[in-house]
């Protein structure tokens, strides 16, 4: 909608700070509009060089991924945004999913014939 649309405008990350679910389509969804993910790794979204990986699920520890955050340039923020939105349209299309999802099928169809 276009009020979710101006929410995301003035935000410039996502902080998930949860072990209960891997790759959230929360996190997943606001990234394509360049969103800067601040989750732990066992999101299982890869952050690559443009998000920040929450070390332990600590408050001290998501503390200091939010100040690492927020002691980011702008210029930083929007090079880190503009990679996040491209790196998540490439990755996580649904396209890109058809294709996986095509390529998994094929690959188990062919193992089965050869037993």
């Amino acid at each position: 909608s276009e009020a979710f649309k101006n929410i995301v405008k003035k935000c410039a990350f996502i902080i998930f700070p949860s072990c209960s679910e891997g790759i959230p389509g929360s996190v997943i969804n606001v990234m394509v509009y360049g969103l800067m993910p601040i989750v732990p790794s066992v999101a299982g979204i890869r952050i690559k060089d443009f998000g920040i990986e929450i070390k332990e699920l600590t408050r001290e520890s998501i503390k200091e991924s939010i100040i690492k955050a927020v002691n980011l340039s702008e210029k930083e923020i929007e090079k880190k945004s503009l990679a996040c939105a491209n790196d998540t349209t490439e990755n996580y299309s649904i396209e890109k999913y058809y294709y996986e999802f095509k390529r998994a099928l094929i690959d188990i169809l062919g193992r089965k014939n050869e037993m």
